[in-house]
Protein backbone atom coordinates (compact mmCIF):
# COMPACT_ATOMS: atom_id res chain seq x y z
CA UNK A 1 0.00 0.00 0.00
CA UNK A 2 2.78 2.32 0.69
CA UNK A 3 3.95 1.90 -2.58
CA UNK A 4 0.90 3.17 -4.17
CA UNK A 5 0.66 5.86 -2.38
CA UNK A 6 4.67 6.90 -3.64
CA UNK A 7 3.71 6.52 -6.80
CA UNK A 8 0.24 8.72 -6.55
CA UNK A 9 0.94 12.63 -6.41
CA UNK A 10 -1.82 14.81 -5.66
CA UNK A 11 -2.24 17.67 -7.57
CA UNK A 12 -5.35 20.11 -7.01
CA UNK A 13 -7.17 21.59 -9.49
CA UNK A 14 -5.88 25.06 -10.44
CA UNK A 15 -9.83 26.51 -9.46
CA UNK A 16 -9.56 24.53 -5.55
CA UNK A 17 -6.04 25.98 -5.19
CA UNK A 18 -7.35 29.55 -5.88
CA UNK A 19 -10.36 29.09 -3.65
CA UNK A 20 -8.13 27.71 -0.67
CA UNK A 21 -6.25 30.84 -0.71
CA UNK A 22 -9.31 33.46 -1.10
CA UNK A 23 -8.18 34.51 -4.82
CA UNK A 24 -11.04 32.99 -6.17
CA UNK A 25 -14.03 35.19 -7.07
CA UNK A 26 -17.48 34.75 -5.53
CA UNK A 27 -19.62 32.43 -6.87
CA UNK A 28 -22.48 34.05 -9.05
CA UNK A 29 -25.53 35.11 -6.96
CA UNK A 30 -29.15 35.34 -8.79
CA UNK A 31 -29.61 38.94 -8.50
CA UNK A 32 -26.32 39.10 -10.87
CA UNK A 33 -28.67 37.42 -13.28
CA UNK A 34 -31.33 40.09 -13.55
CA UNK A 35 -29.73 43.15 -15.78
CA UNK A 36 -31.61 45.09 -18.17
CA UNK A 37 -35.36 45.66 -18.42
CA UNK A 38 -36.22 42.21 -19.32
CA UNK A 39 -34.71 40.99 -15.96
CA UNK A 40 -36.26 43.74 -14.11
CA UNK A 41 -39.77 43.09 -15.63
CA UNK A 42 -39.35 39.01 -15.02
CA UNK A 43 -38.36 39.80 -11.40
CA UNK A 44 -41.61 41.95 -11.06
CA UNK A 45 -43.99 39.35 -12.53
CA UNK A 46 -42.69 36.41 -10.98
CA UNK A 47 -43.11 38.06 -7.68
CA UNK A 48 -46.80 39.56 -8.13
CA UNK A 49 -47.95 35.65 -9.39
CA UNK A 50 -46.59 33.96 -6.83
CA UNK A 51 -48.74 36.23 -3.99
CA UNK A 52 -51.97 35.12 -2.69
CA UNK A 53 -53.75 37.96 -4.60
CA UNK A 54 -52.73 35.82 -8.01
CA UNK A 55 -54.58 32.62 -6.53
CA UNK A 56 -57.25 35.08 -5.92
CA UNK A 57 -57.55 36.27 -9.68
CA UNK A 58 -57.06 32.83 -10.98
CA UNK A 59 -59.90 31.57 -8.75
CA UNK A 60 -62.33 34.46 -9.90
CA UNK A 61 -61.22 33.68 -13.50
CA UNK A 62 -62.26 30.07 -12.91
CA UNK A 63 -65.23 30.78 -11.56
CA UNK A 64 -66.26 32.93 -14.14
CA UNK A 65 -66.91 29.82 -16.59
CA UNK A 66 -68.27 27.76 -13.91
CA UNK A 67 -72.13 28.54 -14.97
CA UNK A 68 -71.52 28.01 -18.57
CA UNK A 69 -69.92 24.69 -18.03
CA UNK A 70 -72.72 23.35 -15.79
CA UNK A 71 -75.26 24.69 -18.61
CA UNK A 72 -73.70 22.91 -21.11
CA UNK A 73 -74.81 19.48 -19.56
CA UNK A 74 -72.20 18.07 -21.08
CA UNK A 75 -70.00 15.46 -18.80
CA UNK A 76 -67.10 15.70 -20.29
CA UNK A 77 -67.24 20.32 -20.49
CA UNK A 78 -67.58 19.79 -16.67
CA UNK A 79 -64.64 17.54 -16.14
CA UNK A 80 -62.43 19.60 -18.24
CA UNK A 81 -63.49 22.85 -16.70
CA UNK A 82 -62.67 20.87 -13.03
CA UNK A 83 -59.19 19.58 -14.37
CA UNK A 84 -57.88 22.52 -16.02
CA UNK A 85 -59.96 25.31 -15.33
CA UNK A 86 -60.22 24.99 -11.21
CA UNK A 87 -57.69 23.04 -10.07
CA UNK A 88 -54.78 23.85 -12.07
CA UNK A 89 -55.22 27.46 -10.82
CA UNK A 90 -56.02 26.69 -7.26
CA UNK A 91 -53.79 24.09 -6.04
CA UNK A 92 -50.79 26.22 -7.50
CA UNK A 93 -48.22 26.94 -4.60
CA UNK A 94 -48.75 30.94 -3.67
CA UNK A 95 -46.71 32.18 -0.55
Amino acid sequence: MARVAAVFEHVPHPHTRDMLAGSAPPPPKVDDERIGFNGKLGLLLTTIVGTMWAAYLFTVLALVSFPSAIRSGNSIVIVAWVAQGFSSRSSSPSS
